[in-house]
Order: structure tokens, then C-alpha cells, then sequence
């Protein structure tokens, strides 16, 4: 017995010293910073490795490798508060038969039963209560109750080994095999699609929708295929964004489990099926729109010579208009329009020196920009002499305004000549902008980048005869922002900073205000009540939004 232990001993030195020497040896160097980075996870991700070890797996390993190369920056949140959600989401999925009666009714009356509507109405109350309960507890989320854990150093070999083996199962389908393996890599091998934790989701939904493989019998179309799925998707997943503000992104399960969501999450659970499928897609987002709040994500199909945007679970590729609100009636304007990749990308700008705040948007390093690929652009050119209270920085930010302030949607370094911001969206009003200790710091007045790439400062200027103005809405969308009668108004204008130009009680469908600047830019405020306003100059006596 005494011997054994000791044959066991020198075996398990003999493996690690084999272990050690094929990793140093063998490895390309950054699989090898890869898995220093992994610290005490490392063997999950040799192990992945050596499964793949066989000259018949050499296009899986080189897979391998690409997910792992490109892993660093891949991460989750993990803690208190993500258990909670957990609990609330098994709780919600505990309603799957009330769920499942839901979907049914909705395929069979389209909404035209008012028992749906009350089971629907029912389970969107017990979401929408827990759900700001939650919200309530625990503030502002990612602060003190999440900690944020790297992929590398938390994923099992067989998450990551399953997600491979099902990902060359789907490359074999007939709409997807004239991938090459770079397509392959970018928009059907990765094991997620955003910051969610890992998970196995492959083997299942490849399994549950071998219908598309019957249906589809020898097509080769992949619009075909995406269609199918996303039809199907329709009457699975509700795109319900009103309260949904979870404070970190959803995995498969969770997904599967609650079945409703914001925009971003049926894209995302989308995404999951269409990639189980061998559907080439990737998500392309604009993060902020130039002239209304918030901002937008959508799924692109790799389809021919012509990719197509669509919604998961909402719009068909070639059907869906990015550009429009849902009624159309105000064109959205995009200043940056990017794409979400696996793949790490070469940082544009290295921050590595630059002692004031960077905004988190810069610092990603998985996604490129496509802003030309949608719609025409210029580059801004800002001249040094043109730029004020420049302080010691290294960049400079071109901001548009969404959610009420100036937001940055571009970033150049800073130079002897002066700014310049690639490929930025027409027709839209900019302000750059610095940051000193923190504090985003205005340097130059705001310009309009117009539809021809013609460049315009907003100059203001003071007129020694009073200038009148008459306006009419606060926001140029829908006709809850018209100027109410008995509601009290405030317009500002900018110079550096919003200065008030006064305050006045409606008395009509319009405002007058007299002694106001000309070649400004304006916003009107209802301090009684609304969120929706919007920046506007004035031209031949009208309001022209921006």
C-alpha cells in the first residue's frame, strides 16, 4: 500500500511536470497571458485544450483558442443582488403554466380576449411590483451589493466545451457552411453576447428547434432561416421596456425564465437561438441618440452582400426601419452607430497616461465602429484656437444631447492642431467637450455638423433691439408636449451653461418671450410636470429641433 502512494505521488508529478512543460512549449504566448490572467481557473481552460488535442480537432482548437484569446475584458456581476433578482426570476418562471396560457390565447385571439389581457395584466404586475421593490432596496445597483468577476478567471471547460462541439454542429447547416471560420468565430461561435454569465444554452435550443432544420429541408438562405426563428420568437418573448431595468444583463436562463423584456433583452435572447441555429448574427447599437433620449440596439444578419437589421422577436430582417418611431413620426438621428464584438480591438486611443476621467464607453475594448455603413458622415475638424478652458488633458469628447445633458459619443486626442472625431453622423448639434477633475468642461460653443458636412458654430449673439420669440412645444413629439394653459414654462439658453431666460404661466397654446438672444441654442422647460424636452434653435420664426 505504502508503495502505491508512492507511485501515485511520483504519477501525479510526472502529469503536472508534462502539464507545465506542454503549456510553456506548445501554447501561442497569448493563450499563455491568457491563462496567467486565469490565475486558479487556469486548468478549467487547459482542459478545454487538451480535449481538442486531436489532429481531427484542430479547427475546434483553434476555436478554443479564439475564445480564450479574446476573453480578456469578458465579465459578469456576482453578489447580493444578483441572488435577489435570481430568486425573483425562479419565482416568475414558477408561473409557467399561467405564462404558457398566455402565449396560447395570444396565438389564437390576438389580444382580443379579455381573460389574456387580465392573466397578461396580472403577470405584468407581479414583475412590475417586485421589480421596483427590488430596485427600491438596493439604489443604485453595481455599487456596493455586485462585485464584477472575470471570465477568465470564473468559466467552466464544460460550458466552454459544449458551446464549441454544438457551434460546429450548426456551421454544418446549409445556410451557415459558406461561413469562412472568421465569420464563423465573430457571429456564431461565442459562448454570449454581452456581460451575462456563462452558461450552457447550445445543446438545449439546438435540440428544441430541430424544426427549423425540418422546415428549412436543403434551403441555403439564411434570411429564410432567421425569419422562421424570429416568427417563432414572436409568440415566445414580449417586448415590455417600460419597467424593466434589471442592473446587469441576462443570461440564457433567466431569459428563457421571464420571457418579456426591453428591446436589448429580446435581441440578446434572440441572438441565443438564431447562433444554436447557425444563423450568422451580431448586434449593432447606437448608444445614445442625437436627438431624442436613450438609445437603441439591434440584430444585423450576415446575409450575402447586403446585411440586414431586424428585432428579435419583433421585426423580420429587411422590415425593420432603425431610423423611425414606432408611429414615424419622428426620424431618429444617430451621431454613432457601433458594433458589439467578441473579438478584442485595438484601442484607438491608449488612456493608459491620462490622469482625469475617461467615460466607460472609451475604455471597452470589444466593439468597432460601422457609423458608415448606415448613413453618411464627416470628420470634425476643431482648431486649438478655437477650444477655451483647456485644461492639462490629454482628450477631448464630442458630446450629443440625450436625457436632458450633454453625453460624449466620440473621443479624439488632443494635438497641436487640435481635435479631430472620425466619421461622426450629419445634421445633428455637438459640443465638445474636456474633463478637469472629474467635471465635463465645455471648450468650444456648440456646433451643428449639418446634412452637406458643412460645420456651423452657434455663435450667439445679443441684439441692441429686443429679439421676440414664440414658441409652441417643448419636445417636437407627440401632443402631451404642447404648451398647456395654467402650467409654468422656463427657457434657457446656452452659453457654457443653461442660463434662464425666464419663467412664464401659460395663458394660451403658445409663449412669447421677448429680449432673447439670436444664433442660440434653446430649451423650454414645463417645471410643473414632463420629462420630455428637447435643445432647438430658431429659423424665420419657427422652432427647429435638434
Amino acid at each position: 500500500m505504502h508503495y502505491l502512494k508512492i507511485n501515485l505521488i511520483f504519477l501525479s508529478l510526472f502529469i503536472c511536470l508534462i502539464a507545465c512543460n506542454y503549456q510553456s512549449n506548445k501554447l501561442p504566448k497569448d493563450i499563455l497571458r491568457a491563462l496567467d490572467i486565469a490565475g486558479n481557473n487556469k486548468d478549467n481552460l487547459l482542459k478545454v485544450i487538451k480535449n481538442y488535442q486531436s489532429p481531427a480537432d484542430s479547427l475546434k482548437l483553434k476555436a478554443a483558442y479564439y475564445l480564450i484569446r479574446n476573453m480578456e475584458g469578458q465579465y459578469h456581476y456576482s453578489g447580493q443582488a444578483i441572488n435577489e433578482f435570481d430568486a425573483f426570476i425562479n419565482n416568475v418562471d414558477s408561473m409557467t403554466l399561467a405564462r404558457k396560457s398566455v402565449f396560447k390565447k395570444m396565438a389564437d385571439s390576438a389580444f382580443r380576449v379579455d381573460p389574456l389581457y387580465d392573466t397578461l395584466e396580472t403577470i405584468k404586475l407581479y414583475k412590475r411590483t417586485v421589480l421596483n421593490a427590488l430596485q427600491k432596496k438596493h439604489g443604485e445597483w453595481g455599487k456596493s451589493d455586485v462585485r464584477k468577476v472575470s471570465d477568465l478567471t470564473s468559466i467552466t471547460d464544460d460550458v466552454l466545451i459544449e458551446n464549441i462541439d454544438m457551434a460546429f454542429v450548426a456551421w454544418k447547416y446549409p445556410w451557415c457552411k459558406n461561413l469562412n471560420f472568421e465569420q464563423f468565430c465573430e457571429y456564431i461561435l461565442p459562448y454570449k453576447g454581452l456581460n451575462e454569465t456563462p452558461v450552457k444554452w447550445r445543446a438545449m435550443l439546438n435540440k428544441k428547434m430541430q424544426w427549423v432544420v425540418n422546415e428549412m429541408e436543403s434551403s441555403t438562405d439564411a434570411k429564410q432561416a432567421c425569419i422562421l426563428i424570429n416568427d417563432y420568437l414572436k409568440k415566445q418573448f414580449i417586448i415590455e421596456g417600460s419597467y424593466f431595468k434589471y442592473p446587469f444583463d441576462l443570461d440564457f436562463n433567466q431569459l428563457n425564465k421571464l420571457r418579456m423584456g426591453k428591446c436589448a433583452d429580446a435581441n440578446h435572447f434572440a441572438s441565443y437561438a438564431m447562433r444554436a441555429m447557425g444563423v450568422p448574427v451580431i448586434s449593432d447599437y447606437t448608444p445614445y441618440w442625437a436627438n431624442k433620449n436613450k438609445g437603441h440596439d439591434w440584430l444585423v444578419l450576415l446575409y450575402k452582400y447586403n446585411n440586414q437589421s431586424f428585432i428579435g422577436s419583433e421585426s423580420n430582417p429587411g422590415a425593420d426601419k432603425v431610423d423611425y418611431t414606432g408611429r414615424r413620426e419622428l426620424k431618429r438621428k444617430r451621431a454613432k452607430i457601433f458594433r458589439q464584438t467578441y473579438a478584442k480591438q485595438k484601442q484607438q486611443f491608449d488612456f493608459s497616461n491620462e490622469m482625469d476621467f475617461v467615460p466607460p464607453l472609451f475604455s471597452d475594448k470589444h466593439y468597432i465602429d460601422v457609423t458608415d455603413l448606415y448613413i453618411p458622415v464627416s470628420d470634425i475638424q476643431i482648431d486649438l484656437k478655437m477650444m477655451n478652458h483647456l485644461k492639462e488633458t490629454n482628450f477631448g469628447y464630442l458630446c450629443v444631447f440625450n436625457n436632458n445633458k450633454w453625453t460624449p459619443i466620440a473621443c479624439s486626442k488632443i494635438d497641436d492642431k487640435g481635435l479631430i472625431f472620425k466619421k461622426m453622423g450629419r445634421d445633428i448639434v455637438y459640443l465638445t467637450v474636456s474633463y478637469n477633475l472629474g467635471e465635463m468642461v465645455p471648450i468650444t460653443k456648440p456646433l451643428i455638423l449639418s446634412a452637406d458636412g458643412a460645420v456651423v458654430y452657434l455663435d450667439t449673439e445679443w441684439s441692441k433691439t429686443f429679439k421676440k420669440i414664440t414658441l409652441f412645444k417643448k419636445y417636437p413629439q407627440d401632443k402631451t408636449n404642447l404648451i398647456v394653459p395654467g402650467e409654468h414654462y422656463q427657457l434657457f439658453y446656452w452659453n457654457n451653461k443653461w442660463i434662464n431666460l425666464g419663467t412664464q404661466k401659460a395663458i394660451a397654446d403658445s409663449l412669447t418671450f421677448t429680449n432673447t438672444p439670436q444664433n442660440a441654442l434653446y430649451i423650454l422647460r414645463d417645471i410643473d410636470k414632463g420629462e420630455q424636452e428637447r435643445i432647438f434653435t430658431m429659423k424665420n420664426g419657427k422652432q427647429i429641433w435638434w
